[in-house]
């Protein structure tokens, strides 16, 4: 390392305000994807789901299989009632 490389993150915290505010969203949506892997760890259907994004008062989640859906809207309720007693998100 040259002695004037600095961290990644001193450089990102110089960066636009837009540039920090995706940047901590984006640590903000993975938290949440972990949380639920960890919540819905016994649920083999679990592991292909992902938090892509929170629109508003939308989760949109993103699953690799279709066979993941029927799961995931059999227990909608339940995920939508962690995401906001965890996380305060009233989402749909």
């Amino acid at each position: 390392m040259t002695p004037d490389a600095r961290p990644l993150q001193c450089w990102l915290d110089q960066q636009p305000r837009n540039v920090r505010e995706l940047l901590s969203r984006a640590q903000r949506i993975a938290e949440i994807d972990r949380a639920l892997h960890e919540h819905w760890a016994q649920q083999p259907w679990a592991d292909t789901l992902r938090i892509a994004n929170i629109r508003g008062n939308t989760v949109v989640v993103f699953t690799s299989t279709a066979a993941a859906l029927i799961p995931l809207r059999y227990h909608r309720k339940a995920l939508l009632g962690f995401l906001k007693q965890r996380y305060e998100l009233a989402c749909t």
